[in-house]
């Protein structure tokens, strides 16, 4: 019983804390169900496709991931393989920027997920301003064995 009226209590709390141009509870209990379910993979290694566009710029990545770090990425539009400081983001920093975005006022913000492994497979945020929108598009992800 102490449990369920600890978990209402907080759920009133984010309730009252958010507001019309933030994520909904619905949009945050989404996203951490998700992460759970990713975060139960049998798996820390893996490579996918990424489609990121942010500035008016299209990125067409293909990236592997090991032990949870960006260890290389491809740009397909160039066919460059790229080692450096810059890197695309993990599905765990997917999961991150998502949880921003849900939390950030003034952006309108769409997640959706895999339904096998629970990853994002789309993350959108459009904030009305001259950034524009951002928007990050998994594909094609595969364990590395």
């Amino acid at each position: 019983m102490r449990t369920f009226v600890v978990r209402f209590a907080l759920a009133a709390a984010v309730l009252a804390c958010s507001d019309a141009t933030s994520g909904s509870f619905g949009d945050l209990t989404a996203l951490h169900q998700h992460e759970a379910q990713w975060n139960h993979r049998d798996f820390h290694s893996y490579t996918f496709n990424l489609r990121e566009q942010h500035f008016g710029d299209v990125f067409y990545l293909r990236v592997t991931v090991l032990a949870d770090t960006v260890a290389s990425f491809i740009n397909d539009s160039a066919g460059v393989t790229s080692i450096g400081t810059i890197a695309p983001p993990t599905v765990d920093e997917l999961f991150a920027i998502a949880r921003s975005d849900l939390d950030s006022k003034g952006l309108d913000v769409r997640v959706e997920y895999d339904s096998q492994l629970g990853y994002p497979t789309l993350v959108y945020a459009y904030n009305h301003g001259p950034a524009g929108a951002f928007e990050a598009t998994v594909s094609n992800l595969h364990p590395v064995q």
